[in-house]
């Protein structure tokens, strides 16, 4: 058990920091079919150390949540990121490894490349829970008022398009190369990308570390006043 300030906190710090170790090593860094294979193992181990960090975060925010109050939605939200922490982790090393096995022998592993479809399925749940977990706990977040009322609806709101997009795109992951148009200009892929469904986490994690920040301000504040 941990104070609510300290777990928010600390919930704040693992969700934002995945994105700063993303900020120091990306830089440059293309997408997986336009990186070599040596660079894409640096993108999905930094995908490892993402995914288990967020996961964590939402973790410890629960508990942060029960500590306030709010219980309901944190723990639907709990419930959503404890299938989807394990299948990105799963799906993670299955292509970091389908790129060590490139770089060392020239090709990808035929076992992994014959598990295509599956991790497709894998990736596509992964992304479906990430933004599912993250609607209860923006729902859960307003309903201690850590977020307010438009914030928590924006928040809602954007993650219920991306699962719209996610389901219309279907289970199987498009190749970016043989879309009609850029990437970029299709949601479907956009949304399923396997780091923007942390995002969303990313911004909850700057909310908490401003309100953990300005507690402590204010406990600096009584104690000053108190001596």
């Amino acid at each position: 058990m941990c104070r609510t300030g300290d777990c928010s906190g600390l919930a704040g710090t693992l969700f934002v920091t995945p994105f700063a170790l993303v900020a120091l090593l990306w830089v440059g860094l293309g997408g997986p079919w336009q990186a070599n294979a040596a660079e894409n193992q640096m993108r999905y181990l930094v995908l490892i150390v993402m995914a288990a960090a967020i996961a964590s975060g939402f973790v410890v925010l629960r508990e942060a949540l029960s500590e306030a109050g709010e219980r309901f939605y944190a723990t639907l939200g709990f419930a959503a990121i404890m299938l989807s922490g394990p299948l990105y982790l799963i799906w993670n090393i299955f292509a970091f490894a389908a790129f060590f096995g490139k770089e060392h022998a020239g090709e990808m592993p035929a076992a992994i490349v014959s598990l295509r479809d599956m991790l497709d399925l894998l990736l596509f749940v992964a992304g479906f829970l990430t933004y599912l977990a993250t609607v209860a706990f923006a729902a859960s977040l307003g309903r201690v008022q850590w977020l307010g009322r438009r914030a928590t609806r924006a928040f809602i709101i954007v993650s219920f398009v991306a699962l719209l997009f996610l389901v219309i795109r279907g289970l199987k992951y498009p190749d970016p190369r043989a879309l009609s148009t850029p990437w970029y200009t299709s949601p479907g892929f956009v949304v399923g990308i396997p780091a923007v469904p942390f995002i969303m986490p990313f911004l909850f994690g700057v909310v908490l570390l401003r309100r953990a920040g300005e507690e402590q301000s204010q406990e600096g504040l009584a104690l000053a006043s108190g001596s």
